[in-house]
């Protein structure tokens, strides 16, 4: 059979699949679920009903390329969906303000949960990869070769061209990966159909989501006023002073 796109595989069972995309769609799991160190590697191969432990190093490789393989898999369909929304917005003439833009970073990521039974595993699996010490996966994770990411970022440079684009960078990646984890942690709670949180329904977490993120993104002006620790009095310290007479 020959190897499956992510939108042709979202539509068949798991014994329907070729054995690489089996693989990739096991190991995505279960890397989501328990960290991608802590899963060994035969439990991928089988998982993916494989009795030849070859079959991995055969079909992807090692564990850094089924890392990569993982990420390929995912976001052509992904980077393609964020392309195609930037394009709706400039038709319909949409303000590229920072509600649009975070717009287009989320919905592409929801609409994969949305289609794909499976797409909720990649968001785990992304905060997963995001938190492990792999530079070329990460770098790879954050999006920096995508057309449809980078083109969001441009929108959010262009609304501040007075700022250094460093600090955008920093500001943009935040609220993008704040997000990555927000969706992985509803799909969590999700899948263990129990949460110390009420949830909404994905849709309205969404909305929920990109409104948080839209104000994150446009808080950039407020940069300068930098986190102060509030530092409770010793029990040793003097008491305050009573107020003067005329206080109120």
């Amino acid at each position: 059979m020959a190897i499956l796109t992510v939108m042709d595989a979202a539509d068949l069972d798991m014994e329907d699949l070729d054995t690489r995309t089996k693989l990739i769609l096991v190991a995505e799991r279960l890397f989501g679920e328990r960290g991608i160190d802590a899963v060994p590697l035969r439990e991928v191969v089988a998982g993916a009903g494989q009795r030849n432990a070859s079959a991995l190093g055969y079909h992807i490789g090692g564990r850094e390329e089924l890392v990569l393989a993982i990420l390929e898999f995912r976001r052509a369909a992904v980077d393609g969906r964020r392309v195609e929304l930037l394009d709706e917005y400039a038709r319909a003439r949409v303000e590229m303000d920072e509600s649009a833009i975070a717009a287009g970073v989320i919905i592409p990521l929801v609409e994969l949960m949305l289609s794909d039974p499976r797409g909720g595993n990649y968001l785990r699996f992304l905060s997963q990869a995001y938190v492990t010490e792999r530079p070329e996966s990460a770098y790879r994770s954050t999006g920096q070769n995508d057309r449809g990411m980078r083109g969001c970022f441009r929108l959010y440079r262009a609304r501040y061209p007075g700022l250094p684009p460093r600090a955008l960078l920093e500001r943009f990646s935040l609220c993008a990966r704040g997000a990555i984890y927000a969706l992985a942690d509803w799909q969590r709670d999700a899948a263990a159909s129990r949460s110390s949180i009420p949830r909404t329904g994905l849709p309205g977490f969404a909305g929920d989501l990109i409104a948080i993120a839209a104000n994150g993104l446009a808080a950039i002006v407020e940069r300068e006023r930098r986190f102060v620790p509030f530092a409770p009095p010793r029990p040793d310290a003097p008491a305050t002073a009573e107020l003067g007479a005329g206080s109120c």
